[in-house]
């Protein structure tokens, strides 16, 4: 019972982690990626909608894990830069704070 109990947090932080990186990626292309964000900026912010709300709900279900979210914060902030610098040139200041990330009336500034 104890194996399982551990296999069940340690699959809800990975969980937790998928989620993070996947709104951090979408945030970062909705803020810095102008040349697509006119064909894609409507999905990509209901893409943020979406995994903010499975985060939250995560959350809920496993509050054990909310301590731990500036961590894993840090670990996963890096892969989802990567990850988008595939895609197009990102700038090196890019940067979405945890506070940004997780706030549910946050939204990268519209292109000035």
């Amino acid at each position: 019972l104890i194996e399982e109990i551990e296999s069940m947090g340690k699959s809800d932080r990975r969980a937790l982690m998928s989620l993070l990186t996947r709104l951090i990626e979408h945030l970062l292309k909705l803020a810095y990626w102008q040349e697509e964000k006119k064909r894609s900026g409507n999905h990509w912010a209901a893409e943020i909608v979406n995994f903010r709300a499975q985060i939250q709900h995560r959350l809920e279900d496993s509050p054990s894990l909310r301590p731990e979210l500036a961590a894993m914060y840090d670990k996963v902030y890096p892969v989802a830069i990567k990850s988008v610098s595939q895609l197009f040139s990102l700038n090196s200041d890019a940067h979405i704070s945890l506070e940004q990330t997780l706030d549910d009336n946050w939204f990268p500034p519209a292109e000035k």
